[in-house]
């Protein structure tokens, strides 16, 4: 029986194996068309791989960078925001978002957010998910350590010194948890949207024949605020809010 699982594990491991194998050929060959500006071969490449689920921020990125220079702003704009909910602190994909969204129809007055909010969001988003789970770890280990150390100190400074240590390092530990927690949360969920169609009307409500607020235009990102049938409820950075039909937008 243990040998059996051995071989099946081993099988598995060799299947694993080959397709990682795989979908790194693909990945080079989609590299490779895109040093050669072939880009349509270099976004089928990269679509093969994220359809796979092999897919990462360099992917996307890569993805995004292929339509941009195709002129598909739109796909353009959602896969550098797919690369961004990977990897929030890459500032070559910011860049590149900022240059794609500069080139579209809308421009809008954001409102801006409350301080608090925006503070941490810059702090959390920082560093990467796999970084701040590695910090949580650590220091959740030098807690542990600091503990120990104040619990065996027997001199005063010593004592003092690894309670304040112990105080920094739990502080730090509940900050990098939070702020993974966060970014955790970010990619799993899709509370955003880019439009695909050239010229949109948002409607008072779930309704076709419901009163026409305003337009946006293709590229432009919606909050998803609430989801009725094949209808979303969403608000833009200036602060509108209104009803567009699902098929309109892609979610990132």
């Amino acid at each position: 029986m243990r040998y059996s699982a051995i071989l099946f594990l081993s099988f598995m491991f060799s299947i694993s194996s080959i397709a990682s194998e795989h979908y790194s050929a693909i990945l080079k060959s989609g590299n490779d068309a895109y040093k050669t500006e072939n880009y349509d071969d270099a976004i089928t490449a990269y679509e093969t791989i994220i359809a796979a689920d092999y897919s990462s921020a360099s992917v996307y990125y890569n993805l995004a960078n292929s339509y941009y220079k195709i002129g598909q702003l739109p796909d353009a704009i959602l896969h550098y925001e797919k690369a961004l909910k990977i990897d929030p602190s890459n500032s070559d994909v910011r860049y590149n978002l900022s240059i794609a969204n500069s080139q579209i129809t809308d421009k809008l007055e954001s409102i801006p957010p409350f301080f608090l909010s925006l503070w941490w969001k810059n702090i959390s988003q920082a560093l990467s998910i796999d970084t701040l789970s590695w910090l949580t770890i650590s220091s959740m280990f030098l807690v542990a350590l600091l503990f120990g150390f104040f619990w065996k100190s027997k001199t005063e400074t010593s004592k003092k010194l690894s309670f304040y240590g112990f105080i920094v390092s739990s502080s730090l530990t509940i900050f990098f948890f939070f702020a993974g927690h966060d970014q955790k949360n970010m990619l799993e969920t899709s509370s955003e949207a880019i439009v695909f169609i050239p010229s949109l009307t948002v409607k008072s409500s779930p309704a076709d024949n419901s009163k026409e607020l305003f337009v946006v235009h293709e590229g432009i990102k919606v909050k998803i605020l609430e989801s009725i049938d094949n209808w979303y409820k969403v608000s833009i950075s200036d602060g509108n809010t209104g009803w567009i039909k699902k098929t309109t937008v892609e979610q990132i």
